[in-house]
């Protein structure tokens, strides 16, 4: 399976999901890493400019594909529409997405969830665990520049 995240240059070899940690989100909350990657490039960038303030955006970009090998790819489990009723808000994240994400984390062991974007309903996020023993055979398969187009910012 390969997943793709934007990323600051200089963190661009950071998988450890300490944002996510340090800040919270929709699927996890403070205190718990958590590592936000997207089924596909585009989905990605649109995920990091609805959760950024256009202004605050770095310039300093790397668009990371990350590989995760495909005998772990069962242990990454997609939400189920009854949890995703409890834990889904559309406008914000919210404590019972955050929850969930956590007890698939903590008490269920599970290398990553499988979440629908709230941007793109039918497009996937993928929220891996950095604290899964398998975590560490995930990879980086390429870093690119990466920088949005000007016209992205025009009024």
């Amino acid at each position: 399976m390969e997943v793709y995240r934007l990323s600051k240059k200089k963190y661009q070899k950071d998988l450890s999901g300490k944002g996510a940690e340090l800040f919270g989100g929709r699927w996890n909350p403070i205190g718990l890493s958590a590592l936000y990657t997207s089924e596909n490039r585009s989905l990605c960038l649109l995920e990091s400019l609805v959760n950024s303030p256009r202004k605050l955006l770095p310039r300093d970009l790397v668009l990371l594909s990350i590989f995760i090998p495909s005998r772990y790819e069962k242990e990454i489990i997609k939400l189920s529409k009854k949890e995703l009723k409890r834990g889904l808000n559309n406008l914000r994240q919210n404590n019972l997405s955050a929850q969930i994400g956590k007890t698939k984390f903590l008490d269920e062991d599970r290398l990553g969830i499988i979440v629908p974007s709230v941007i793109v309903p039918n497009e996937m996020n993928i929220v891996l665990n950095p604290k899964h023993l398998k975590y560490k055979h995930i990879k980086i398969k390429e870093s690119i520049n990466f920088s949005f187009d000007e016209r992205l910012f025009v009024k």
